[in-house]
């Protein structure tokens, strides 16, 4: 989420649109992590936990690079 003013921008909508489209109910979202290390460190644990071997990751340009390296 991010403020612009009197208005707030979310990309949860794109977000679950994209997760419909891999057949996924709902997507992760995970929250109170402060780089992208992180939060690859997280959705790690998050994976293992249930048995995960792949996981789709939706990322911008700009952090790319850091969330492949992750």
């Amino acid at each position: 989420l991010r403020d612009r003013g009197d208005t707030t921008v979310s990309t949860l909508p794109d977000q679950r649109q994209l997760a419909a489209l891999a057949g996924v109910p709902e997507p992760i979202v995970l929250e109170g992590v402060a780089t992208t290390r992180d939060e690859a460190t997280q959705l790690a644990a998050f994976a293992r936990r249930f048995g995960w071997r792949r996981v789709l990751v939706v990322t911008s340009l700009l952090h790319s690079r850091r969330a492949c390296a992750s």
